[in-house]
């Protein structure tokens, strides 16, 4: 009879463990770990049935190998389809600023080459707003009276990432 809860408790872990690495790939709002914790404690349960000592040490190995399954499963899931769907990234992305856009030094340079170059505001800029620049919505702050929208903005300053620009007067 023990051979029978042997041979259950390592099959509901497997199942257990199989269970947990797929709620990384399936979002099953956590329905999947909560069957893969039940499975574990049933396998658990069956080694305990084969005998106490196999039953303690597979309680014990299975407590301490759950914060190490988790990091794993932390480490996998950024490489899986679901997290790239669930990522909000752009569907565009412009040569020179990287995966995630503008940033850094890299960015802060782009932005001080914009100086001097005009565009239109396309919102009201009091006193931000958002101006088409090069074909390109780029937030920008008014240096002066709010800006209407539709009107001819020649940008005056970068700092950092912060666009300032005027009015163009026509």
């Amino acid at each position: 009879m023990d051979n029978a809860h042997l041979n259950w408790a390592i099959l509901l872990i497997a199942v257990a463990l199989v269970l947990f690495f797929v709620e990384f790939l399936v979002p099953s709002g956590g329905i999947l770990a909560i069957s893969a914790f039940l499975s574990l404690a049933a396998g658990v349960f069956f080694l305990y049935k084969v005998n106490t000592t196999v039953g303690l040490v597979g309680a014990i190995v299975s407590m301490a190998s759950l914060p190490f399954l988790f990091a794993l499963g932390l480490k996998i899931f950024p490489n899986t389809p679901v997290y790239r769907m669930l990522l909000l990234r752009s569907s565009d992305p412009r040569p020179g600023l990287g995966e995630h856009g503008i940033a850094g030094a890299a960015g802060k340079e782009k932005m001080k080459e914009l100086i001097g170059k005009t565009g239109k505001a396309v919102t009201d800029l009091r006193p931000i707003g958002t101006c088409l620049i090069n074909g390109e919505r780029i937030d920008c702050l008014a240096m002066g009276p709010t800006i209407k929208a539709g009107a001819a903005v020649r940008i005056v300053a970068a700092d950092g990432m912060q666009i300032k620009v005027k009015e163009e007067e026509s």
